[in-house]
């Protein structure tokens, strides 16, 4: 049986959060080339 519960934000280190993974300069450079742009999130209102 698994036990899970919920993350502990106090405990991560926070400068590892803030810089992106090596793949996604991969992946921006890719979607840009295809031209692929992303959407806005909608606002509820």
């Amino acid at each position: 049986m698994v036990n899970s519960k919920e993350w502990d934000w106090k405990e991560a280190d926070k400068l590892f959060w803030t810089n992106p993974c090596e793949e996604s300069y991969y992946y921006a450079n890719k979607w840009k080339r295809e031209g692929k742009k992303t959407k806005p999130k909608e606002v509820n209102k």
